[in-house]
């Protein structure tokens, strides 16, 4: 399955939880590198999800991004699939 569908599914789930709000970061001139796919809130604390399909690796930049949102109190980690979210989002 492409990465851009398992984003899309993420996405639709994280959306429909109450309280949350989540966008895809998109890569342009303004964007952070190395930002995570998928950034948003539940009841105003932050997540990040690097979506990857089966076998993706991580870049450094990656890698960096999500330590320093961990660092700052949120919630930032690689994830596969819905469930991998799921399981993050709902303990």
């Amino acid at each position: 399955m492409k990465e851009s569908i398992i984003q899309k599914k993420i996405l639709t789930y994280l959306n429909s939880i109450d309280r949350s709000y989540f966008w895809k970061q998109a890569a342009g001139p303004f964007s952070v590198v190395g930002a995570s796919d998928l950034v948003g809130l539940i009841d105003g604390k932050l997540y990040a999800f690097e979506v990857k399909r089966p076998g993706g690796k991580t870049t450094k930049m990656q890698l960096k991004f999500i330590d320093r949102i961990r660092i700052a109190g949120g919630v930032a980690t690689v994830v596969l699939s819905v469930e991998d979210v799921k399981e993050v989002v709902e303990g």
